[in-house]
This record gives C-alpha cells, structure tokens and sequence, in this order.
C-alpha cells in the first residue's frame, strides 16, 4: 500500500521528534560527564577553585530549557517554526530552479 502525503507527513514529524529526543539524551550525557568533572575538580583542589561551579549553573539553565523545548509545548511550537523555515526555503529553491529554467529557455530562443 503506498504511503500518502498524510503518512509521509506524520512519518517526517515522528522522525524530527526522534531526532530531537536523541539530541536532548547526547546533552544529557555530555551535561553529566561535565559537571561530575567540574565537581571532581573542585573537590580535589583548593577552594579557589569554587568559580567552576558558576558553569554548573548556567548550563543548568540551558539544560532544563532544553529539556522544555524538547517535551513541552515548545518542542511543538519549535518544530512548527521548523517546518515553516523549511517550506520558505523549498519555495524559495522552487523559485531559484524556476529562474534558471527561464534563462535556460531564453538562452536556447536566442
């Protein structure tokens, strides 16, 4: 049975969460390993070292947004804004293809 437009659609939108997802599991992995070797490195050393827990908290911030834009209401309005980027730069491909055939065209009249 071939696919319609629907199921591409929804097979495209899966796929582009599936992706999304890994991209927040990789963050998390990477946040881990980070911020267990920053601490390390605060715990084995001189308190003046206490400044490294300051990036501890800012990638926090960035990590729990992450995390909202990937399984939140965010993530759909993010991957809404992505689908329209993508389709104004389709168009905008569409219209460069149909340029050149003209000039082919006109080049080929001439």
């Amino acid at each position: 049975m071939p696919l319609t437009q629907d199921d591409l659609a929804a097979f495209l939108r899966a796929e582009q969460q599936v992706h999304a997802k890994m991209r927040f599991y990789t963050h998390a992995v990477v946040f881990a390993v980070g911020n267990i070797t920053l601490l390390l490195v605060v715990l084995f050393s001189s308190m003046a070292n206490a400044w490294l827990l300051l990036p501890f908290v800012g990638w926090s911030i960035g990590f729990v947004l992450h995390f909202l834009g990937t399984f939140t209401l965010g993530g759909s309005a993010v991957a809404a804004m992505h689908r329209r980027m993508i389709e104004h730069e389709l168009m905008q491909e569409q219209q460069h293809l149909q340029s050149f055939d003209e000039d082919v065209g006109k080049q080929r009249r001439a």
